[in-house]
Protein backbone atom coordinates (compact mmCIF):
# COMPACT_ATOMS: atom_id res chain seq x y z
CA UNK A 1 0.00 0.00 0.00
CA UNK A 2 1.72 3.77 -0.72
CA UNK A 3 1.08 5.71 1.90
CA UNK A 4 0.93 9.18 0.96
CA UNK A 5 1.01 11.16 4.23
CA UNK A 6 0.37 10.39 7.89
CA UNK A 7 -2.88 12.01 8.33
CA UNK A 8 -6.33 12.56 6.86
CA UNK A 9 -8.59 15.25 6.39
CA UNK A 10 -10.88 15.20 9.02
CA UNK A 11 -14.20 17.71 9.47
CA UNK A 12 -16.56 16.77 12.96
CA UNK A 13 -19.12 18.77 11.51
CA UNK A 14 -18.68 17.44 8.17
CA UNK A 15 -19.20 14.12 9.49
CA UNK A 16 -22.20 14.68 11.34
CA UNK A 17 -23.90 16.74 9.02
CA UNK A 18 -23.84 13.75 6.21
CA UNK A 19 -27.33 12.77 5.76
CA UNK A 20 -26.59 9.42 3.97
CA UNK A 21 -24.21 8.86 6.72
CA UNK A 22 -26.59 9.71 9.70
CA UNK A 23 -29.20 7.59 8.67
CA UNK A 24 -26.70 4.17 9.60
CA UNK A 25 -26.32 2.32 12.41
CA UNK A 26 -23.07 3.07 14.45
CA UNK A 27 -21.53 0.13 13.71
CA UNK A 28 -22.31 1.10 9.69
CA UNK A 29 -20.84 4.14 10.30
CA UNK A 30 -17.58 2.97 12.25
CA UNK A 31 -17.17 0.19 9.52
CA UNK A 32 -17.18 3.64 7.05
CA UNK A 33 -14.76 5.12 9.38
CA UNK A 34 -12.23 2.20 8.86
CA UNK A 35 -12.80 1.51 5.24
CA UNK A 36 -12.16 5.44 5.23
CA UNK A 37 -8.37 5.10 6.82
CA UNK A 38 -7.99 2.05 4.36
CA UNK A 39 -8.62 3.70 1.70
CA UNK A 40 -6.15 6.70 2.84
CA UNK A 41 -3.33 4.43 2.01
CA UNK A 42 -4.53 3.29 -0.63
CA UNK A 43 -2.92 3.37 -4.61
CA UNK A 44 -5.28 4.98 -6.31
CA UNK A 45 -6.19 7.28 -3.31
CA UNK A 46 -9.28 7.24 -2.17
CA UNK A 47 -10.32 3.79 -3.44
CA UNK A 48 -10.85 0.54 -1.19
CA UNK A 49 -7.88 -1.42 -3.06
CA UNK A 50 -5.31 -3.90 -1.90
CA UNK A 51 -2.01 -4.04 -4.53
CA UNK A 52 -3.54 -2.48 -6.61
CA UNK A 53 -7.04 -5.05 -6.86
CA UNK A 54 -10.27 -4.60 -5.42
CA UNK A 55 -10.51 -5.48 -1.63
CA UNK A 56 -12.81 -8.94 -0.81
CA UNK A 57 -15.47 -8.88 1.75
CA UNK A 58 -13.43 -11.69 3.81
CA UNK A 59 -10.03 -9.54 3.19
CA UNK A 60 -12.25 -6.29 4.43
CA UNK A 61 -13.27 -8.27 7.25
CA UNK A 62 -10.04 -8.68 8.45
CA UNK A 63 -8.80 -5.15 7.51
CA UNK A 64 -11.62 -3.49 9.83
CA UNK A 65 -12.22 -6.46 12.47
CA UNK A 66 -15.77 -6.48 11.57
CA UNK A 67 -17.02 -10.03 11.78
CA UNK A 68 -17.93 -11.40 8.24
CA UNK A 69 -21.25 -12.38 8.96
CA UNK A 70 -21.98 -8.57 10.13
CA UNK A 71 -19.93 -7.44 7.04
CA UNK A 72 -22.61 -7.85 4.63
CA UNK A 73 -25.02 -6.05 6.56
CA UNK A 74 -23.29 -2.92 7.28
CA UNK A 75 -21.91 -2.74 3.82
CA UNK A 76 -25.57 -2.82 2.30
CA UNK A 77 -26.30 -0.61 4.61
CA UNK A 78 -23.68 2.11 3.56
CA UNK A 79 -24.91 1.64 0.03
CA UNK A 80 -28.33 2.09 0.73
CA UNK A 81 -27.94 5.09 2.14
CA UNK A 82 -25.68 6.34 -0.90
CA UNK A 83 -22.57 7.10 1.33
CA UNK A 84 -19.95 5.77 -0.73
CA UNK A 85 -19.63 5.12 -4.82
CA UNK A 86 -17.91 2.13 -7.01
CA UNK A 87 -15.80 2.76 -10.03
CA UNK A 88 -17.17 1.02 -13.19
CA UNK A 89 -15.09 -1.78 -12.08
CA UNK A 90 -17.09 -2.34 -8.60
CA UNK A 91 -14.62 -0.75 -6.21
CA UNK A 92 -15.95 1.60 -3.68
CA UNK A 93 -14.13 4.63 -3.14
CA UNK A 94 -14.80 7.65 -1.16
CA UNK A 95 -15.83 10.66 -2.97
CA UNK A 96 -14.59 13.07 -0.59
CA UNK A 97 -11.23 11.28 -0.47
CA UNK A 98 -10.90 11.59 -4.35
CA UNK A 99 -12.24 15.06 -4.64
CA UNK A 100 -9.56 16.22 -1.67
CA UNK A 101 -6.79 14.59 -3.56
CA UNK A 102 -7.97 16.20 -7.03
CA UNK A 103 -8.00 19.32 -4.99
CA UNK A 104 -4.42 19.05 -3.58
CA UNK A 105 -2.51 17.99 -6.78
CA UNK A 106 -5.11 21.23 -8.17
CA UNK A 107 -3.60 23.24 -5.82
CA UNK A 108 0.16 22.39 -5.20
CA UNK A 109 -0.16 23.16 -9.40
CA UNK A 110 -1.81 26.33 -8.76
CA UNK A 111 0.98 26.98 -5.78
CA UNK A 112 3.46 27.15 -7.98
CA UNK A 113 1.97 29.59 -10.61
CA UNK A 114 1.41 31.58 -7.79
CA UNK A 115 4.35 31.98 -6.71
CA UNK A 116 5.67 32.50 -10.33
CA UNK A 117 2.99 35.14 -10.96
CA UNK A 118 3.86 36.21 -7.26
CA UNK A 119 7.34 37.06 -8.00
CA UNK A 120 6.83 39.02 -10.94
CA UNK A 121 4.84 41.00 -9.57
CA UNK A 122 6.53 42.07 -6.72
CA UNK A 123 9.56 43.33 -9.12
CA UNK A 124 7.03 44.80 -11.65
CA UNK A 125 5.82 46.72 -8.33
CA UNK A 126 9.80 47.26 -7.11
CA UNK A 127 10.72 48.46 -10.63
CA UNK A 128 7.38 50.93 -11.02
CA UNK A 129 8.37 51.96 -7.40
CA UNK A 130 11.73 52.75 -7.98
CA UNK A 131 10.87 55.25 -11.47
CA UNK A 132 8.43 57.08 -8.84
CA UNK A 133 11.15 57.76 -6.37
CA UNK A 134 12.65 61.28 -6.01
CA UNK A 135 16.40 61.09 -6.78
CA UNK A 136 18.83 59.99 -4.27
CA UNK A 137 20.57 63.15 -2.44
CA UNK A 138 17.45 65.79 -3.08
CA UNK A 139 15.93 67.16 0.09
CA UNK A 140 12.36 67.54 -0.24
CA UNK A 141 11.81 68.28 4.00
CA UNK A 142 12.09 71.44 5.56
CA UNK A 143 14.79 69.57 8.11
CA UNK A 144 18.17 68.99 6.76
CA UNK A 145 18.51 65.30 7.21
CA UNK A 146 20.70 62.57 5.54
CA UNK A 147 18.56 61.39 2.73
CA UNK A 148 16.80 57.74 3.33
CA UNK A 149 18.15 55.14 1.81
CA UNK A 150 17.13 53.45 -1.42
CA UNK A 151 16.02 50.20 0.26
CA UNK A 152 13.84 52.00 2.95
CA UNK A 153 11.99 54.05 0.46
CA UNK A 154 11.07 51.14 -1.92
CA UNK A 155 9.93 49.51 1.62
CA UNK A 156 8.04 52.67 2.55
CA UNK A 157 6.27 52.79 -1.19
CA UNK A 158 5.56 49.01 -1.04
CA UNK A 159 3.35 49.47 1.93
CA UNK A 160 1.35 52.04 0.85
CA UNK A 161 0.62 49.71 -1.95
CA UNK A 162 -2.99 47.43 -1.92
CA UNK A 163 -2.42 44.56 -0.42
CA UNK A 164 -2.08 41.16 -3.15
CA UNK A 165 -5.54 38.93 -2.96
CA UNK A 166 -5.15 36.32 -0.57
CA UNK A 167 -3.94 33.11 -2.11
CA UNK A 168 -4.63 29.22 -1.87
CA UNK A 169 -8.30 28.09 -0.67
CA UNK A 170 -10.56 30.92 -3.15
Amino acid sequence: MAHRKPWIKFYPSDWRADQALRVCSIGARGLWLEMLCVMHEADPYGHLVVNGGPVTEAQLAMLTGVAQVELDALLTELETAGVFSRTRAGVIYSRRLTRDERRSKDGKKAAKIGALLGSRRYRQRVEITREKLPPQGVVTGVAERPPPSLESRVKKKLLMLPPLPPRGRG
